[in-house]
């Protein structure tokens, strides 16, 4: 038996009068937190294909939806914004890269030496 019908029999029966109940459990308060969660879960799709829709949209005009990553900045031009690389962010991901690819070393090691040299992630 499914929820959906578990939960048709269940409002069925208390329209009807008949109070169903448990010994181990609230089977009201159960099914009341499952329903919550379901509602939750359908809202949280249609968010998440609201947001997807957006960004393509977005997309489509050259448009970014986030703010730049590590290594590069926003430029605003009169009618667009674009992204240039940030000179020193740059030189980080270089050196991140050298330390990891060329000396073998782990994240621990890179961002330990990033630190002590000064660089900082975005906030």
């Amino acid at each position: 038996m499914t929820l959906g019908m578990w939960w048709c029999c269940f409002w069925e029966l208390e329209e009807r009068g008949i109070t169903v109940e448990s010994a181990n459990e609230d089977l009201k308060e159960e099914l009341l937190l499952l329903v919550r969660a379901g509602i939750a879960g359908a809202e949280s799709r249609r968010t998440s294909e609201r947001v997807k829709a957006a960004s393509f949209k977005a997309a489509a005009k050259g448009r970014h939806m986030s703010r730049p990553p590590f290594g590069y900045r926003q430029v605003k031009d009169r009618d667009t914004v674009s992204w240039e690389q940030e000179p020193r962010e740059a030189e980080a991901i270089r050196l991140a890269y050298q330390l990891s690819v060329e000396e073998n070393k782990g994240y621990m090691a890179i961002a330990n030496e990033l630190n002590r040299l000064g660089y900082r992630g975005k906030a």
